[in-house]
């Protein structure tokens, strides 16, 4: 549909007076009087709706309303040919996917290269779109929707919807009106998409599914994942879980055959081929400048010097050490002998210098103002800047960041990349530094990857290996020939460190699988964290006490052991001015533990100050 504004006879007459001291009024009336203007062309011609309408009362002009004649997708996609790129034998795996009889399945595609994936995208879209169902895509943030629907637009030529949080309203609302009629074709969309009321859906992909931000923590609690396995499910189609470095709980499912592993094998993988040397650093009792070890800033020189780009990744800095800085003058407390920064000790109340080795109590009075008051201020970003200044002054630095800059820094690496043999320190986290094709690099750094292996969650060790290994395999599929990786770690003789590095993601992620095997974790046990909040203190305690009487009672009643693990400290938020506690619930069914969120609800609900007590249940914790 679209609308036209046509001027009529009878308001010609432009020496009224009622217009004549309204220029507003007069200058909208003598553009359309030579044209008509579309309803949404108003602002090109600085004409708002407010004089539009009182034109339209004066009855000075009048609406038009006409039908423009739209292409259906349907007829392009059935009068087209398209030329597959994948070889017969990657054609045979993907055509269970598409056969006719094809209902709920869960499939898991492996996929090499980054043109391999465009092409088995291209082949299950086109057989989906044939048949005239509709697609769903779900990718994990919004710079991979662009990226993809450019690709899809150019190869397929049919129009593709994009949804997510940042387009307005009108847009939103638009596309959930065209998803309910056979305007869409393919919509690609974040996590909210799941919610899209899609008629005559045909499948859906999750892009990259053991990415983190599928995991909604904001509003709702939600898993993507999940909830894109349980609608596929009720609509009775396929679903493709998409991506080489699979979580655990994936292949688990593989493993005991609930999932369909389908691994596509690249003709173009001889041509990026690419020896990458991994180097573990020990730096447990070595001297170090601030948090280099001299054998890493040795190599760094020398690949600086042979002209050569040098990449530190900056993950987790913020947890490599702790500096002391004074609240009155902001001065960070150096080491009087080598001028380094001292990191301070919690346990031992001291400062230690890495460099010299020179240890001193905690200072009573800064030195230069003589305040008592000090600041406890983990190694930031900022801080690795200065520190790499000083060591390798000659270079100039790039930070690749999330926010708006990032335009700014695209261009800086550009003009980086243009000249050859232009030596330069690139500083970035896992996540942007996959983003852009950084071929001209030789050396990546990892400095801090203790935190993964001592952390309190059991999960940050598949974390660190799925964004490790990633950035290995796209740095791997540039052109370059040879890269060396470099890491720092004091835990030189941890197993998991170890087989990092001297294995690949298959057998790091089967050697996790068995000691989440041994210790009863995740994907062999179902847990569940039930949050129990109130706004007065002695309900709280009544109904914890209570509550917790009751998960015991009912696992003896149904003979499951269930592991109830609760916490004696309650905590008080003053945002929301409100007390709170937690439980974890360890079981090795989901259906046990479904019950026994609905049987907790129900309990809740027969109690008098059931008002007062607010539960909610994580069904999938990280």
């Amino acid at each position: 549909m679209c609308y036209k504004c046509k001027i009529t006879k009878k308001g010609n007459s432009l020496n009224n007076s009622k217009l004549q001291n309204q220029p507003k009024q007069l200058r909208a009336l003598l553009i359309l009087k030579k044209q008509s203007i579309l309803i949404s062309n108003l602002h090109k011609y600085k004409i708002s709706t407010y004089v539009l309408n009182i034109l339209l009362r004066k009855k000075l002009c009048y609406i038009h309303q006409s039908l423009i004649k739209k292409k259906n997708w349907k007829h392009l996609i059935l009068t087209k040919n398209i030329y597959y790129k994948l070889t017969n034998n990657n054609i045979l795996k993907l055509k269970p996917i598409v056969q006719n009889n094809t209902k709920f399945k869960s499939f898991v595609i492996k996929i090499n290269t980054i043109y391999d994936k465009e092409e088995v995208y291209i082949f299950l879209l086109f057989e989906y779109l044939k048949k005239g169902l509709k697609t769903l895509i779900l990718v994990p943030n919004i710079d991979y929707i662009y990226n993809l629907s450019k690709f899809l637009q150019k190869r397929l030529q049919i129009p593709i919807d994009i949804y997510h949080t940042h387009i307005t309203e009108t847009k939103k609302l638009i596309l959930w009106n065209k998803c309910k009629t056979e305007e869409a074709a393919i919509i690609i969309s974040t996590s909210e998409g799941i919610f899209l009321p899609i008629i005559n859906l045909g499948i859906i992909i999750v892009n990259e599914e053991s990415n983190l931000s599928y995991k909604i923590t904001k509003k709702w609690t939600f898993n993507t994942k999940n909830l894109a396995i349980m609608r596929s499910y009720k609509e009775n189609i396929p679903i493709i879980l998409e991506g080489n470095e699979l979580s655990l709980e994936t292949l688990h499912n593989i493993n005991i055959k609930k999932f369909n592993l389908i691994t596509i094998n690249s003709k173009y993988e001889s041509f990026f081929v690419k020896k990458i040397n991994q180097t573990l650093i020990d730096i447990n009792h070595k001297q170090c400048k601030g948090i280099f070890s001299i054998e890493l800033i040795e190599k760094v020189q020398k690949y600086l010097l042979n002209n050569q780009q040098v990449c530190f990744v900056t993950d987790n800095i913020s947890n490599a050490i702790t500096v002391l800085q004074c609240s009155n003058c902001n001065v960070i407390m150096k080491c009087q002998y080598c001028h380094q920064y001292y990191e301070y000790s919690k346990h031992y109340q001291e400062l230690s210098c890495k460099y010299c080795f020179f240890k001193k109590n905690e200072p009573f009075f800064c030195t230069i103002c003589n305040s008592s008051n000090y600041i406890l201020i983990k190694y930031n970003v900022s801080l690795l800047k200065d520190s790499i200044k000083k060591i390798f002054f000659d270079f100039p630095i790039i930070h690749i960041t999330n926010d708006s800059t990032m335009f700014l820094n695209k261009h800086l690496i550009n003009k980086f990349q243009l000249k050859h043999n232009n030596p330069c320190i690139i500083l970035g986290n896992n996540d942007t530094l996959t983003k852009y094709k950084l071929d001209k690099i030789k050396c990546l750094i990892f400095l801090n990857i203790d935190v993964y292996f001592r952390s309190n969650n059991f999960r940050s060790p598949e974390y660190f290996g799925q964004k490790y290994y990633s950035t290995l395999r796209k740095v791997s599929n540039f052109y370059t020939i040879n890269t060396e990786v470099l890491i720092q770690s004091k835990m030189f003789k941890n197993a998991l460190i170890q087989k990092l590095i001297t294995s690949n993601y298959e057998k790091f992620s089967s050697t996790l699988l068995k000691i989440r095997r041994k210790y009863d974790l995740p994907p062999y046990t179902r847990h569940i964290i039930i949050t129990i909040k109130s706004k007065k203190y002695e309900f709280l305690t009544m109904f914890f006490k209570k509550y917790y009487k009751f998960l015991i009672t009912y696992s003896l009643n149904y003979k499951n052991n269930l592991w109830v693990v609760k916490s004696d400290i309650i905590y008080f938020n003053k945002y929301f001015s409100t007390f709170y506690t937690t439980i974890l619930l360890v079981h090795p069914s989901v259906i046990f533990l479904k019950k026994l969120s609905k049987q907790s609800i129900i309990f809740i609900n027969t109690k008098l100050f059931f008002k007062h007590i607010q539960l909610t249940f994580d069904m999938d914790p990280i």
